[in-house]
């Protein structure tokens, strides 16, 4: 409503403007002395024509008065800060605590056990993989995972952090050497530590046979 007053007022002013030029203001003073105005002074009098300056006429008036809002009005008003928030899905360290770099192990067996380091801890939602000369094992949330069975020489473990549609967060993965004995070699072991049992037990026999003698 506001902005209605200023329009009302203007076109008002237009009017008598155009009232003014077609007919003319003019100036007298009446017989109680008092200075009159008006388009059509009385005929008894000495009425004169008062030239009055032009009107400016303000292009799409209407359009240049909208109303303002409160918000924009206010001289005061202050740009909130923007607040950067760190990506909630980062993970800024996943290391190795074992097998070590370069390590070499000993496992006649072939069984490794890998152990990590993640920081901040596992998010809701997340999964660690890992992962052995590139052939990944199931995916879980412990931070070790043990490999059986493993060849005699290097292999390499990697892991990765995923988050909940499976888009790698964070990676990592470690280079080893596996040192174990052979299949012949083994066979051979066994059957010098049978023989050597067996003449263990004999030599065992012929000394309690001797004694009973």
């Amino acid at each position: 409503m506001k902005t209605l007053i200023p329009l009302s007022c203007a076109l008002a002013l237009i009017i008598c403007q155009l009232m003014v030029n077609a007919e003319g203001l003019y100036k007298w003073v009446d017989s109680k002395g008092n200075t009159q105005y008006g388009d059509k002074p009385p005929a008894n009098v000495n009425a004169k024509i008062i030239d009055l300056p032009k009107i400016t006429i303000i292009d799409n008036y209407a359009e240049q008065w909208k109303p303002i809002k409160f918000e924009d009005a206010d001289p005061i008003k202050q740009s909130k800060p923007q607040q950067t928030q760190s990506n909630p899905s980062a993970y800024s360290k996943l290391t190795f605590l074992a097998p070590k770099p370069n390590q070499s192990i000993r496992a006649n067996d072939g069984d490794v056990s890998a152990m990590i380091s993640i920081k901040p801890p596992l998010k809701k939602g997340h999964k660690i993989v890992f992962s052995i000369d590139g052939k990944s094992a199931e995916k879980g949330t412990s931070r070790t995972k043990n490999f059986s069975n493993l060849n005699r020489g290097n292999h390499t473990i990697g892991v990765k952090v995923i988050d909940a549609k499976g888009k790698t967060l964070k990676s990592s993965s470690v280079g080893f050497n596996v040192l174990r004995l052979s299949a012949l070699r083994n066979n051979q072991t066994n059957q010098a530590t049978k023989a050597q049992q067996t003449r263990s037990f004999q030599s065992a026999r012929q000394q309690q046979i001797q004694n009973g003698n």
